[in-house]
């Protein structure tokens, strides 16, 4: 258990690091650890669905046979893509209500 949260806290740390240089602008530390919170706690659900899937209900090996690697591993890096812009999509909900709140308007959740 021990060897799992130390995995996830590294994982933690990975994203945060990601989130504080991958910008073109300046994030603080707490907006970038916001999403380095998210992203990792989203991809082990994720992963955990799919490893049950994989393991209970999908026919991949009947299906694709000597491929049958190829597919879940294309996937899974979809799926990961997927949460990294997700989480860049929650920092930046973040800074913007952050804002909203220093200028006295009311939060706004769009996407752009």
């Amino acid at each position: 258990m021990r060897l799992y949260l130390l995995g996830f806290g590294r994982e933690i740390l990975v994203i945060t690091s990601v989130d504080l240089v991958m910008p073109v602008g300046r994030l603080s530390l707490r907006h970038a650890l916001l999403g380095g919170v998210t992203a990792p706690l989203l991809w082990e659900l994720t992963r955990r669905v799919l490893v049950w899937y994989f393991a209970t209900r999908s026919q991949v090996g009947l299906v694709y046979g000597p491929l049958t690697t190829a597919i879940p591993v294309l996937l899974s890096l979809d799926l990961a893509a997927t949460l990294l812009l997700l989480d860049a999509q929650v920092i930046a909900e973040y800074e913007r209500a952050g804002k909203a709140d220093q200028e006295g308007l009311p939060p706004q959740l769009r996407t752009n």
